[in-house]
C-alpha cells in the first residue's frame, strides 16, 4: 500500500486522500523511498498552497494536507547517510501515528461516556440528559465522532427520548379527540 494512501487515511475525508489513493510508491527495494517522498511532499506542498490561494481549501482539508506533509516531513528525517529510508520505517511511522489517533479517539469515547454518566447521576433522566443529546445532536463534529466511534449512551437516551416525544404526541392526539368528543356531546 502506497504511503500517501496511508497517511491520507489518517487524515479524515479530504482531496489529499482521494489523489493519495491514486499514488503509487516505487519499488522499495530497488529504487528506495526517498525520491517518492520528496516528490509526495513537493506535490502536497503545492496543492496545499494552491488550495489556500484559491479559497478552496476547508479547516478539514487544511488539517489532512498538514498531517500529511507533516508524516512524510517525519519519514524524510530519518534519512541517514549511505542507508537512505526504508519503507518498514514510514510504515512503522505511520503505524505509531495511528496508534496515537486510536488513543485519542478512547480517550475521547471514555469523557463523551463521563459525561453521560455525570448527567445521569446529577441530575436524572431529565432535561440536562436531553440538553446534553440535543447539544450532541447539533454538533457537526459531535455528531461526526458519534456515527465514526459510536457511543452507547448517547444512543440509549437518543431512543429513549424519541418514544417519550412519540409518547407525548399520541397522548396529546388522544387528547385533542378526547375534546373534541366533548364538544360534540355539549353540542347536541
Amino acid at each position: 500500500m502506497p504511503l500517501a494512501v496511508w497517511a491520507a487515511a489518517s487524515c479524515a475525508c479530504s482531496d489529499p486522500a482521494e489523489d493519495a489513493a491514486n499514488a503509487t510508491a516505487p519499488d522499495a527495494a530497488a529504487t528506495g523511498i526517498l525520491p517518492f517522498l520528496r516528490k509526495e511532499a513537493t506535490t502536497l506542498q503545492t496543492r496545499l498552497d494552491a488550495e489556500r490561494k484559491a479559497g478552496l481549501l476547508s479547516d478539514e482539508g487544511y488539517v489532512a494536507y498538514e498531517r500529511t506533509l507533516a508524516l512524510v516531513d517525519r519519514a524524510l528525517r530519518l534519512e541517514t547517510p549511505g542507508r537512505g529510508i526504508a519503507f518498514d520505517d514510514v510504515k512503522a511511522l505511520f503505524a505509531e501515528m495511528a496508534d496515537d489517533l486510536d488513543a485519542r479517539v478512547e480517550h475521547a469515547s471514555a469523557a463523551l461516556d463521563n459525561a453521560f454518566r455525570f448527567v445521569e447521576d446529577a441530575f436524572g433522566e431529565g432535561r440536562e440528559t436531553l440538553l446534553l443529546v440535543t447539544d450532541l445532536s447539533a454538533s457537526r463534529f459531535g455528531m461526526a465522532f458519534i456515527n465514526d466511534h459510536g457511543c452507547e449512551r448517547y444512543f440509549a437516551r437518543n431512543d429513549a427520548l424519541l418514544f417519550h416525544e412519540r409518547g407525548a404526541d399520541l397522548a396529546e392526539r388522544i387528547n385533542r379527540l378526547n375534546l373534541a368528543e366533548d364538544d360534540g356531546v355539549a353540542g347536541r
